[in-house]
């Protein structure tokens, strides 16, 4: 009989340690999986955040007013109506144009053509 019950107090002591190693083993795989997990969260915002700098950048580059600011001008006619030919301007007809800073209007008084 005490025999039977060393027996079992053993295999309950085995069961034990091999449930806590079970348990520390699967702890150290959760540890891992969640180190990665956050890494890869990491890396994937520092990714798409430099991904929206450059589209920020370009965005800037193409916008009317990084064009004014490179020297261009936009000219509008009395209507509002952006005027991308010389035909579209009639003599004495006025025109606002816009420039980086502030706009100003102006007259056609010759036919060049």
């Amino acid at each position: 009989m005490i025999e039977e019950r060393r027996k079992i107090t053993d295999l309950r002591s085995r069961n034990s340690r091999a449930i806590s190693n079970l348990i520390d083993l699967n702890s150290m795989k959760l540890k891992d999986i969640r180190h990665r997990m956050n890494q890869r969260v990491i890396h994937l915002i520092e990714s798409e955040s430099t991904a929206i700098a450059h589209l920020r950048a370009q965005i800037r580059a193409l916008s009317p007013a990084a064009t004014l600011e490179r020297g261009y001008a936009i000219v509008q006619g009395e209507s509002g109506e952006i005027i991308r030919q010389e035909s579209q301007v009639k003599v004495d007809q006025s025109v606002l144009i816009r420039v980086s800073v502030g706009e100003f209007s102006a007259i056609r008084i010759i036919n060049t053509k």
